[in-house]
């Protein structure tokens, strides 16, 4: 059996990827987030604009184009309310 020893894991630029504490839970801290909201109420059918962000992991949501980047390939999942 082999065994490798380490605490975390890193990106080529050297942030944490990954962190593994004493217990044996990984986390890993730079997952996309975000929760946007309209700051004006939408008064017509369409897109609303989703101006502000309470939460926005990663900066991957912009308030100016009201788009989000996905980082990486993956299953994203939207709602609008």
């Amino acid at each position: 059996m082999s065994y490798v020893k380490t605490n975390g894991v890193k990106t080529v630029g050297g942030t944490d990827a990954a962190l593994i504490n004493s217990g044996g839970i990984i986390t890993e801290p730079n997952k996309p987030a975000f929760h946007a909201y309209p700051t004006v109420a939408q008064v017509s059918p369409g897109i609303g604009a989703m101006a502000a962000t309470t939460t926005n992991v990663g900066n991957c949501y912009s308030t100016s184009t009201y788009k989000f980047t996905a980082p990486v390939a993956g299953n994203y999942f939207f709602t609008v309310l």
